[in-house]
């Protein structure tokens, strides 16, 4: 699993939520119709998963401006399924990918193509969700005197390094993308939104949280699926939560990101 700054530290949390048409319902509000056809696309796509005992709810439901989250609506006992998605409802660079780059070109490639198709893409829910992310929330996307002005508040010491090089040396350089204002946006979404190669429908739902209430493990089954499943008992009302960067697969990340504890 890769992990980058953007994602660890300003937690750039998209969430969907919806009312099914089912008799199972997995969020307690009406939001944007985008997002709940979203969802209606993910469930309807063969072979997902989505755990009925959780919905995806405001953190404070009395405030209409509060975080997305996903919460379980009953205890659920470690090691069962949340969400499962397989390998045809995914976005990624259509190789094998062992020991992915920090950026993947032939996924941000891929998603770019899939844009360009509006509504003709058999991922149109997903990228038309993702394209209505407000553009520029990480500091590759930043003006000039942003960038200087990030920098210099990071220092030298804090890594990682070259915190705002993401669009100059991994796309334009390393991938040889182009400066087309669609292709930067996607390069920048499989910054701050893939899982190594991957592009996810749903996964970034669930948010960043380590220690004591970090109670979900990603799990990949290379060409069959992609998974979440709990770590431990979790209990009824408990927000689920993710890591970022000290998951069951990240690898060593205490030293180079900052985040001390077992690598």
């Amino acid at each position: 699993m890769r992990i980058f700054v953007p994602r660890s530290t300003q937690l750039l949390l998209a969430a969907v939520a919806v009312v099914l048409s089912t008799t199972v319902s997995v969020c307690r509000a009406d939001h944007d119709p985008q997002m709940k056809e979203l969802m209606h696309w993910f469930q309807g796509r063969r072979g997902t998963e989505f755990n009925s005992n959780q919905e995806i709810r405001r953190v404070d439901p009395d405030d209409p401006a509060s975080m997305l989250g996903v919460f379980a609506t009953a205890d659920i006992a470690k090691g069962e399924v949340l969400v499962s998605i397989p390998w045809d409802t995914l976005i990624h660079s259509g190789e094998t990918v062992t020991d992915p780059d920090p950026l993947t070109c032939g996924t941000v490639r891929n998603l770019a193509n899939e844009m360009r198709k509006g509504d003709d893409s058999k991922f149109a829910p997903y990228t038309k969700y993702l394209m209505s992310q407000k553009v520029g929330q990480l500091p590759s996307a930043w003006s000039k005197g942003g960038k200087l002005l990030f920098k210099e508040v990071l220092g030298e010491e804090l890594p990682p390094a070259d915190p705002i090089s993401w669009l100059e040396d991994d796309w334009r350089q390393d991938c040889r993308g182009s400066t087309d204002p669609l292709d930067e946006q996607a390069a920048l979404l499989v910054v701050s939104r893939s899982e190594d190669d991957l592009m996810l429908p749903v996964y970034d739902m669930y948010a960043h949280r380590n220690g004591k209430y970090n109670n979900v493990d990603n799990n990949r089954e290379e060409g069959k699926r992609f998974y979440l499943s709990t770590n431990r008992d979790v209990s009824k009302g408990e927000q689920l939560y993710n890591s970022y960067n000290m998951c069951n697969n990240c690898g060593g990340r205490a030293n180079s990101y900052g985040t001390p504890g077992k690598s």
